[in-house]
């Protein structure tokens, strides 16, 4: 089966976040005025929970619903366009780019095992359901990030050296996280966005894998993601054989699929009755 018969083709919120990642790439090599207007609107679909669709029946019949109303109008349009089929998800000059971009950053080319950004990666790695959900606040993600990196996370007043949590920087500035919250003082948030998903399955699946190499196994807790960034919560993915999810630690036992589980029980009834049956005189 196909990823795209897989996906839920009512919800064009993932497919949107391709389109715009895809254009506001374009408009910033091409230096084009609203290359702006499109990084806002991949922030803005990705921060929203918003289920983007066009009804078929009702009074909104044949129109798109869902797009975040923070987007640029004439951004909007186009979207819509593409929700509506009158322009392609990918323009021909998009093709083979929104893939591959992310993996020519030297954020991610040059990538070590366990220094700074690795470990804020595999942090929000292991959190991540879908682009720009489930954010997690600054405690957690340097709590959590600490565990992959060697390094100090915060800054050493006595050694002056800043800490490894300053490579979150980087990571904003080339699009692989969205950092949410107020001032100086108030709590901030962090998630991967799609383009960080994509560097992360990159990162863990085909680089830093246990398969690859003495490197621990890093995925995601809640659920199996593809190579796009698309995201399957953990008991669809059972259901559907997606995945077989392995124990995060020696002493966690693997988890059997709901599926399988029904089938031993069974067997175990049916053997005991036919092993009943034999013993009868």
């Amino acid at each position: 089966m196909t990823n795209q018969r897989r996906q839920n083709v009512d919800d064009w919120h993932d497919r949107l976040i391709s389109a715009a990642q895809a254009r506001h790439t374009s408009a910033v090599r091409n230096n084009n005025r609203n290359q702006n207007s499109w990084k806002d609107a991949v922030s803005h679909l990705e921060r929203s929970r918003a289920k983007i669709y066009v009804p078929k029946t009702g009074q909104h019949a044949g129109m798109v619903l869902g797009i975040p109303a923070a987007i640029n109008a004439t951004i909007v349009q186009t979207l819509s366009k593409i929700v509506l089929g009158q322009e392609p998800i990918l323009l021909p000059e998009h093709e083979g780019r929104a893939s591959h971009d992310i993996m020519d950053e030297r954020v991610v080319r040059k990538r070590n095992y366990r220094d700074s950004s690795f470990a804020i990666l595999a942090a929000l790695w292991l959190e991540y359901r879908g682009p720009g959900q489930n954010p997690q606040p600054t405690t957690a993600v340097q709590k959590r990030a600490s565990r992959y990196t060697d390094h100090e996370m915060n800054y050493d007043y006595r050694t002056r050296k800043h800490g490894a949590w300053k490579a979150k920087d980087d990571l904003k500035r080339k699009g692989l996280i969205n950092e949410e919250g107020g001032g100086y003082a108030a709590m901030k948030f962090y998630s991967l966005t799609i383009e960080g998903a994509k560097a992360c399955f990159h990162l863990f699946n085909e680089i830093y894998h246990p398969s690859k190499g003495p490197y621990e196994l890093i995925q995601p807790r809640h659920g199996t993601v593809e190579q796009d960034g698309s995201f399957y919560p953990l008991s669809e993915a059972l259901l559907t054989h997606r995945v077989h999810r392995e124990p995060s630690s020696s002493t966690e036992r693997p988890r059997a699929y709901p599926i399988q589980q029904t089938g031993e029980a069974l067997k175990t009834l049916r053997d005991a009755q036919k092993n009943k049956e034999v013993r009868k005189p």
